[in-house]
């Protein structure tokens, strides 16, 4: 059978939750292990794409920090979610990337958390490509403009600016700045209408203009097509091909579910109940587990556990075929290897056993099908000399 080469858009989609379970498992194991990360660093294969990914997350960390700050100060009567969310690292990552999958696929943000972490990020990843020497041959500031007016809160366009000031102070845009003269025309506005703003550079002391629109209410919201090909994606996009084949492995490849559905939306999984359930009592055994407990071996279970929220992981045999295919890039040794090997199965296997026992209510007596536990309901003579039995030896 001839292999299928994926399409770029289905690249695009596994780079980027590659990306984030490298975002994931980074924020996670300093607080695991109670030491920096780059102690650890040297133990991967892939060291130097790992090393790009440490640095892009130390800044985006830094541009996070930043926008929590400023998001203390400003006064919403409505107010927004995911914004709101920017305390917890993970979550400003997830917003990030889920923003770029959706616009990927069709459905750009359209609340301002949504489009703040999304500029953000690609901003961050944007400096980051201009000081490895690689050529960025668009200028995000001139963007800002387009991806404001998708958010549907007039309130929240006015507010849009502030944090994109706090989340934007990188001064590698002023030597952007002449190759693009006439970006102000390419967005078809009135003079009158821009206001140029001047922020210092901190580190050459000079001033980079950041154009600001006002009457945002009033821009009439851009085309998916425009969104798609807008400097934002294009950027960051652009970003994810460097990272070579890291973020690919990241993703799990085969491993886990199609990822052509929106995040946040509800999707096409018949997933049960019981499902749900069986996943979630799953992490929980895994996190438990005596020969689990090294610090990767739990930052991989970290990258699991929010890749099942997320829906990327719908069945809960995909959880293991997930682990084991990072495990692989990741676990600094073979011996370590094969422990998670074994205790990814085993304790899967335990958990099914887990989930299916039902108790009685009554006397404790465990059952395996729910058949047998209504029979034994329906013979309350079976339970009460139990509970006697139990009472007398008290």
């Amino acid at each position: 059978m001839a292999m299928i080469n994926p399409t770029p858009l289905a690249c695009s989609l596994s780079r980027a939750r590659g990306f984030l379970a490298g975002l994931i498992f980074i924020n996670s194991l300093p607080k695991i292990a109670g030491q920096d990360f780059n102690a650890n660093i040297r133990l991967f294969q892939n060291t130097k794409q790992w090393t790009v990914l440490q640095h892009v997350h130390r800044q985006l960390e830094e541009t996070r920090l930043r926008l929590v700050d400023v998001k203390r100060t400003i006064d919403l009567e409505c107010p927004d979610k995911i914004l709101a969310s920017f305390n917890n690292p993970t979550s400003f990552y997830e917003a990030a990337i889920s923003s770029f999958h959706n616009t990927l696929l069709g459905l750009p943000p359209t609340t301002m958390g949504g489009v703040v972490a999304l500029c953000a990020m690609s901003h961050a990843t944007s400096c980051y490509l201009y000081s490895t020497g690689i050529q960025v041959a668009f200028d995000p500031f001139s963007d800002f403009d387009l991806w404001r007016s998708t958010i549907s809160n007039d309130e929240h366009q006015q507010a849009f600016d502030d944090l994109m000031m706090a989340a934007c102070q990188e001064p590698y845009l002023t030597t952007l700045m002449n190759p693009f003269p006439v970006f102000q025309n390419e967005i078809n506005l009135p003079g009158e209408d821009l206001n140029l703003l001047w922020s210092p550079d901190p580190i050459t002391n000079t001033l980079i203009p950041f154009l600001i629109t006002h009457n945002a209410g009033e821009t009439q919201a851009p085309d998916l097509q425009t969104l798609q090909g807008s400097p934002i994606v294009a950027n960051l996009t652009h970003f994810l091909e460097q990272c070579g084949e890291l973020p690919l492995i990241l993703c799990g490849r085969d491993a886990t579910a199609d990822m052509c559905y929106f995040i946040g939306a509800p999707n096409s999984s018949t997933e049960s109940g019981d499902e749900q359930d069986l996943k979630h009592l799953y992490i929980q055994l895994l996190r438990e587990r005596g020969p689990l407990h090294s610090p990767v071996t739990q930052g991989i279970i970290s990258i699991v556990e929010r890749f099942v929220d997320l829906g990327y992981l719908q069945s809960v045999d995909e959880v293991p075929d997930y682990m084991l295919l990072i495990g692989k890039e990741i676990l600094p040794s073979n011996k370590t290897f094969l422990e998670l090997c074994k205790s990814a199965w085993a304790t899967l296997a335990e958990a099914k056993r887990r989930l299916h026992n039902i108790p009685c209510g009554k006397c404790g007596k465990v059952f395996t099908r729910p058949g047998n536990m209504k029979r034994h309901m329906e013979r309350k003579a079976r339970c009460a000399p139990l509970i006697r039995n139990t009472l007398g030896k008290l």
